[in-house]
Formats: C-alpha cells, sequence, structure tokens
C-alpha cells in the first residue's frame, strides 16, 4: 500500500520469535499481512514506526511509555543529512539552437550571463 499512515507494525510471538503479522493505521484500522510487512517511510518515519511498534533501544521505549517488543538500539540513530552539491561547468560554445531553446526557458538574462551572475553572487 501506498500513501497510508501507518501508526505501527502489529507483531506476534511465534515459537521462539517475533513476527510481524500486520499493521495499524493512523484511523485504527488493522490490516493483516498474507506474506510480509515491509516498511518503506523514509528516513525519519520508518524508524517512528519502528519505535511505536517497540522496536528500538529499551531505554527510549521505557522514556515514552511504549512496551519493547525488540530491544534494537541502532534504531533512530545516527540519523545524518546527506549534503547536497550543485555542480555546474563552464561551456566554451553553444549549439544555436540549443542557446534558443535554453534562452526562452529561462527568459533574460542570456543563460551565460545568468550564470556567471550567480558565481559572482556566491564567491
Amino acid at each position: 500500500m501506498t500513501e497510508t499512515l501507518v501508526n505501527r507494525v502489529i507483531i506476534e510471538k511465534r515459537d521462539r520469535s517475533q513476527v510481524a503479522i500486520g499493521v495499524e493505521l493512523a484511523n485504527g484500522e488493522i490490516l493483516s499481512a498474507k506474506k510480509e510487512v515491509i516498511i518503506s517511510a523514509g528516513a525519519y518515519r520508518t524508524p517512528q514506526v519502528l519505535l511505536l511498534s517497540g522496536i528500538g533501544p529499551a531505554e527510549e521505549l521505557r522514556k515514552h511509555g511504549i512496551e519493547q517488543v525488540v530491544n534494537l538500539p541502532e534504531v533512530g540513530s545516527n540519523l545524518h543529512d546527506h549534503m547536497g552539491v550543485g555542480q555546474s561547468y563552464a561551456v566554451h560554445s553553444l549549439d544555436d539552437t540549443w542557446r534558443a531553446d535554453i534562452s526562452e526557458q529561462m527568459e533574460a538574462p542570456e543563460p551565460r550571463e545568468r550564470l556567471l551572475s550567480w558565481f559572482s553572487s556566491i564567491q
């Protein structure tokens, strides 16, 4: 399912292990898995869903009154921003057709002048 807000993963003890059997949605509805549960909610939301499900560092779960199901101290840690680096290249000559297309898209000033202006503003 996509575009679905999940509160937590429902985990059941089977034999000597825990198995994810479904999810509880934000509206309280419970969906059972036929085969497996896959959480793909991004860098922020995936650890949040795991923590709300009782999967994570025991101390953190206890602090928020969440019953621990699996003690995994790494959940929710080591989150870092990924720096984005813009790249641009100097072009010595442009095809006239390409220049006309780009100029129309960017409007005035000309692309080269616009790039030069931008470079001088960041230096």
